[in-house]
């Protein structure tokens, strides 16, 4: 069945806890936030599914799709269960970062997004990432979750990551990035 009815009174509960919290709960905020950014990385992993580069002997859809698995992981944690980030996971990313540092050009400035469809949508992810990253810590500060200092170093990893892919998508295309005029 698709659906329960347990939340028609605007209430959830987390995995393991019999407890019913507010659905207006930081906690819930938080693996929302969570949600929709694996939802945007789905959609642009769809849109990577063709593509044959290779970034550390993995493709943009392999990447993506363990960054999804490892949000699941992080939900899984936030919502209580006994699930945590490890420090590979963190070093996937560096690794990541720094195949694609060798061949783009140094940042000079901040870029405006949007300089090709895909590199605006790897953008649209960095901000859901940034807001994930910002829920998750207000609900461990707000309702003392326990989070990983692993989690917190991934998911501020991730703004950073989706940023890169997002300029080496724009480099990829030939495109010059647009330096916002103040």
């Amino acid at each position: 069945m698709l659906y329960t009815k347990k939340g028609d009174d605007g209430k959830s509960e987390l995995f393991g806890n019999e407890k019913r919290i507010s659905k207006y709960s930081v906690v819930l905020e938080a693996l929302g936030a969570l949600d929709e950014l694996n939802s945007w990385i789905g959609f642009i992993k769809s849109k990577s599914a063709l593509e044959t580069k290779e970034i550390s002997k993995k493709s943009f859809y392999d990447i993506l799709h363990a960054f999804q698995e490892s949000l699941f992981i992080i939900q899984a944690e936030i919502g209580g269960a006994d699930k945590h980030i490890q420090e590979e996971d963190i070093e996937r990313i560096e690794e990541i970062f720094r195949v694609l540092e060798i061949e783009l050009p140094a940042i000079t400035s901040f870029v405006i997004p949007g300089t090709t469809e895909l590199s605006a949508l790897y953008d649209i992810a960095r901000t859901k990432a940034r807001k994930a990253e910002r829920e998750v810590i207000r609900a461990q500060e707000i309702e003392h979750i326990l989070v990983s200092q692993e989690t917190i170093k991934f998911l501020n990893r991730s703004s950073s990551l989706l940023y890169a892919c997002a300029r080496y998508k724009a480099y990829q295309e030939k495109k010059n990035e647009e330096k916002p005029h103040y």
